[in-house]
C-alpha cells in the first residue's frame, strides 16, 4: 500500500474526486502561518487518504483562478493545466520520486528530503515555469500525504526541461544529491519547438512568432535555449541545418 502520494497517472481515476476544499482548522492555521514565512509561493498539503488538499490563501491568484473555480478543482484538472508536452516527464518524475524513496532512502529518513520538479503550468493566457518544491514525511507521521512549496520561476532562469532535483537537509541547508531527465525530455522536438524551428527558417525573429503564436517573447526564448540543447547546437544557423537533415 502507498504511503505517500506520487501523483503519477496509474493513480487518476483513484484520484479523480481528490478536491481542493480545506476541512481541517487547525492544518489551515499551520498553512496561514506558513505563508507569512514564503510570500509569493503557494503551500499545498495534498492527502490521498483524507481525500482533499489544503491549500494557502494565495492559491487562486497564484493560478490565475477565482476562489470558486479553485474549489471545484479536481487532482485531474490540475494535470490538464501542465503543459502537454511536460505531462509524460511530470509523470516520470513522480515515477522516480517513488523509486527512491522505496528503494535507496530509509523510510524513517523521508522528511530530511527534499524533490524539486520543474515543468510548466497555465495560467490565463500563457504557461509560466512551475518549482514545485516536495516533503514527504516518512510513514505514519502525522500529517500524512505530502506538502508542495510552488512558486513561480519563470524570471529566475529560463526553462530547458522538466527535471527533477534532490537535496538532503542538513544544519547548514540543502546539500544536493543528484538531478534526473526524463528520457522524452532528453531530445525529442515538441510540437511547439518545430513550430518555432520553422518560423525561425521562414526569417521570423523572436518577437514575431510571439506574435504569431500568442505566446510571450520570454516563451520564444526559452524554446530557442532549448533547442540549441536538443540539436546540440551553439547557434540558430545549426539548428536549422539541424533541423533539414
Amino acid at each position: 500500500m502507498k504511503t505517500f502520494f506520487d501523483g503519477s497517472v496509474e493513480d487518476s481515476n483513484e484520484v479523480n474526486s481528490l478536491t481542493l476544499n480545506p476541512k481541517s482548522s487547525v492544518s489551515n492555521e499551520i498553512i496561514k502561518y506558513l505563508e507569512t514565512l514564503f510570500p509569493g509561493r503557494v503551500i499545498l498539503w495534498c492527502s490521498k487518504e483524507a481525500g482533499f488538499w489544503l491549500y494557502s490563501e494565495n492559491t487562486a491568484q497564484f493560478y490565475g483562478l477565482t476562489p470558486e473555480e479553485l474549489g471545484r478543482k479536481t487532482y485531474l484538472d490540475y494535470r490538464n493545466m501542465i503543459h502537454p508536452d511536460d505531462l509524460e516527464g511530470y509523470d516520470l518524475c513522480n515515477r522516480k520520486i517513488r523509486q527512491i524513496l522505496e528503494s535507496d532512502i530509509n523510510p524513517e529518513h523521508w522528511g530530511q528530503y527534499r524533490f524539486v520538479i520543474h515543468y510548466r503550468v497555465w495560467r490565463k493566457s500563457e504557461y509560466f515555469q512551475l518549482r514545485e518544491e516536495r516533503i514527504i514525511p516518512p510513514p505514519g507521521q502525522k500529517p500524512g500525504g505530502h506538502h508542495s512549496l510552488m512558486s513561480d520561476a519563470t524570471e529566475d532562469y529560463p526553462f530547458v526541461c522538466v527535471q527533477l532535483e534532490w537535496y538532503r537537509v542538513g544544519p547548514l541547508g540543502y546539500t544536493k544529491i543528484n538531478n534526473y531527465t526524463p528520457k522524452n525530455q532528453e531530445s525529442t522536438l515538441s510540437g511547439r519547438e518545430s513550430e518555432i524551428i520553422k518560423l525561425l527558417a521562414e526569417g521570423f525573429n523572436s518577437k514575431q512568432i510571439a506574435d504569431q503564436l500568442f505566446i510571450s517573447v520570454n516563451t520564444v526564448r526559452n524554446h530557442r535555449a532549448n533547442l540549441l540543447r536538443k540539436t546540440n547546437s551553439r547557434n540558430l544557423i545549426q539548428v536549422l541545418k539541424t533541423a533539414s537533415q
